[in-house]
């Protein structure tokens, strides 16, 4: 029976007698199947799945490859896409709302940096610090992509706002949850009350911004 490996940087699978990945050149490695990672054979879905999770192992892989920065943004895109879908906007009104949604997002990347830079020591900031939180903090975004689950209960005419309202909270702090340990994979933070702090305060405009967008009728 062949043995599959799989490559540490794109996640392909391969059960050729090889050390390194023919897509990319990079190391093959086995991964002991019960261990593997959901769709490990893509990058992506297997990173998105992983943050959703709380993986910290996700979380580490991510901040440590700038590679995946464009990835991390079409995270966001997706996320943003799903956030105008689940308000209503009208298609010609969509782009407006993504923006609005990738500004909030950014504000809340900003300021969660600069109260890490302000309250901890330069020596624990790594010199890549900010390219490495904006990827990371891209795909943290991965848990809004649910709310495209509101647009089919829209077009069956589900009206249990009490069952919309928990989904929201749910994913709400799945961002929070996931943009702690976002934040603690980049920033040597010893303490995690800090590292909840410093996230909290930072989210306010961000969830008061989503709130303001899902009370808004657009169009």
């Amino acid at each position: 029976m062949a043995v599959s490996k799989t490559c540490t940087k794109c996640g392909k699978d391969t059960t050729e007698n090889f050390e390194y990945c023919g897509f990319c050149g990079a190391p093959l490695e086995y991964i002991d199947p019960q261990q593997r990672e959901p769709f490990a054979g893509f990058k992506l879905l297997s990173n998105m799945t992983g943050i959703v999770r709380l993986s910290q192992k996700t979380y580490r892989n991510i901040a440590n490859d700038s590679s995946l920065l464009i990835q991390s943004f079409f995270v966001v895109a997706f996320a943003a896409v799903a956030q105008g879908f689940s308000s209503h906007a009208k298609l010609t009104h969509l782009p407006l709302v993504i923006a609005e949604f990738v500004m909030l997002w950014l504000s809340w990347l900003l300021l969660i940096y600069v109260f890490s830079i302000l309250f901890y020591p330069r020596s624990t900031v790594p010199k890549q610090a900010w390219m490495s939180f904006l990827c990371v903090g891209g795909f943290a975004q991965s848990p809004a992509i649910f709310y495209i689950l509101f647009v089919p209960l829209y077009w069956f005419g589900f009206s249990g706002q009490t069952f919309l309202y928990a989904i929201s909270i749910v994913i709400m702090l799945l961002q929070f949850a996931a943009m702690i340990l976002a934040t603690r994979s980049v920033f040597v933070l010893q303490a995690l009350w800090k590292t909840i702090i410093i996230v909290a305060v930072s989210y306010i405009p961000f969830i008061a911004g989503q709130w303001i967008i899902s009370r808004v009728e657009i169009g």
